[in-house]
């Protein structure tokens, strides 16, 4: 069946995927709104970013090159420009994965000094448990519960990755394409959530509420200082509501289910104690994490609707065909 013809208008977004346009869409605003604030640049961590796409894209070129040399005496021009297309392919893919990354260090240069709505979070709460669920769960800190915490909290470093890499060697191309594009449409709405619900936690908030000190022994401290040592890497100050820890991670989950169920699988119980942790750990009011979970399933709806729209308006986004795992 051939493609529809794409209007003039939508003929330029024929060199475009659709999450490329959603960071892009996203960093225009970005310095849209850093010329009327008067900021001179957008904060895109751009050294750590730069270094570490310039290291992965050597390296994958360097083994595909060096496994087509190992396998024959020659390089047929043909295969040449296929292996250089499929390089050029996955470097691309990986990009659109560290725009996850800069998109949220770009925030920190027009992040506003605005007043903080914690009030608004925790009122959210008590209408809904009657009580300070964070606070609560204070009863159930244990030395080795808090280090567990702390490892499924920072396993979010490596659900996107995995995921990613997954689709990749699945060869699942429209699995990774509905993948990326909700990976970043969720970043996008999340981190402009930021700027819209600016909020810095219960740890700070509710501080004078809590009677059970969370790191309670050494290791527990070396966790803390480990953890907050990560955390802080780009860190912006107002990033609460809602949780993209808890969205993330359920973007992962999410898709997971819909191409590599048995991954999925692997993800469930990992996911329920990140988000767990969450609180645990006093970064997040339990309201965040439901914002954070809705906000996940409706990209994850919205994205094969956006994805047909996209292949019957625009053009086709992939050429070979994988069934999802089911």
């Amino acid at each position: 069946m051939t493609q529809p013809a794409a209007k003039p208008a939508f003929r330029l977004l024929r060199l475009f995927r659709p999450e490329e346009i959603v960071y892009l869409s996203f960093f225009a605003i970005l310095a849209i709104i850093s010329l009327i604030e008067g900021e001179s640049h957008i904060h895109l961590a751009q050294d750590r970013l730069g270094y570490t796409f310039l290291a992965i894209g050597t390296a994958i070129i360097t083994f595909r090159f060096n496994r087509l040399l190992y396998h024959s005496q020659g390089i047929p021009w043909s295969e040449l420009r296929l292996e250089a297309r499929q390089s050029f392919q996955l470097i691309r893919d990986i990009f659109s994965v560290l725009m996850c990354w800069a998109m949220y260090a770009s925030i920190k240069s027009i992040m506003p000094e605005s007043a903080l709505l914690d009030d608004w979070l925790i009122k959210a709460d008590r209408l809904i448990f009657g009580f300070d669920p964070v606070v609560a769960l204070e009863k159930l800190i244990r030395p080795w519960l808090t280090d567990f915490m702390v490892f499924n909290y920072v396993m979010l470093f490596a659900y996107i990755p995995g995921v990613f890499f997954v689709l990749t060697l699945k060869n699942c191309r429209r699995g990774l394409r509905d993948f990326m594009l909700g990976l970043i449409l969720a970043s996008f709405f999340g981190y402009l959530g930021y700027l819209a619900v600016p909020a810095i936690g219960p740890q700070h908030t509710q501080a004078n509420l809590f009677t059970v000190d969370l790191w309670q022994r050494e290791t527990s401290a070396m966790a803390k200082d480990a953890l907050e040592l990560l955390i802080n890497l780009n860190r912006i100050k107002r990033d609460c509501f809602p949780s993209m820890h808890v969205c993330l991670a359920c973007i992962c989950l999410f898709y997971a289910w819909r191409w590599v169920r048995g991954l999925a699988w692997l993800l469930l119980p990992a996911t329920l104690c990140l988000i767990f942790s969450t609180f645990y750990l006093r970064y997040h009011y339990v309201v965040d994490a439901i914002a954070g979970i809705g906000l996940a399933w409706a990209v994850f709806a919205a994205t094969p609707r956006l994805i047909h729209w996209w292949e019957n308006t625009i053009g086709p986004l992939e050429t070979d065909k994988v069934e999802k795992n089911v």
